[in-house]
C-alpha cells in the first residue's frame, strides 16, 4: 500500500473529501482525527511489538479501529500530511504536568 493510497483511504474514514489543501483541511484532520480514534498505550503495557512504519499503523489505527498511542498517531498523520503537500516535521515532547522538574522527550509530536 502507497502512502497515497493510506491517505486517501485515511481521509475517506474521515469523511473529507474534496477539500483544498489548506489549514481549514488540518483542523477537520485534527478534530475528527482525535473524535474517532483513541488513543491508549495497551501495546507497550502489554509489551507487545510496535511498529511505526506506515502501513502496519494505518492498519492498526483506520482499519482495525485499535487506535494507539502518540508515536503511532503522529506517523499516521505525518504520512498523510507529508502525501498531501504539508512540510510536516516529526517532533519529540515532553509531557509536563504543571511542575517544574525537568522530564525527557517521551513523546512524539507532528
Amino acid at each position: 500500500m502507497t502512502l497515497a493510497d493510506i491517505s486517501k483511504a485515511y481521509l475517506a474514514d474521515l469523511e473529507i473529501a474534496d477539500t483544498p489543501v489548506d489549514l481549514n483541511l488540518i483542523r477537520q484532520i485534527q478534530s475528527r482525527h482525535i473524535a474517532k480514534y483513541s488513543f491508549n498505550s495497551l501495546a507497550v503495557v502489554l509489551s507487545q511489538d510496535i511498529s511505526i512504519e506506515s502501513e502496519p499503523v494505518f492498519q492498526k489505527i483506520v482499519v482495525q479501529g485499535r487506535g494507539g498511542y502518540c508515536f503511532e498517531h503522529n506517523k499516521l498523520v505525518f504520512d498523510v500530511l507529508s502525501e498531501l503537500g504539508f512540510d510536516a516535521r516529526i517532533l519529540l515532547a515532553r509531557v509536563v504536568y504543571n511542575s517544574e522538574a525537568d522530564v525527557p522527550r517521551t513523546h512524539r509530536i507532528t
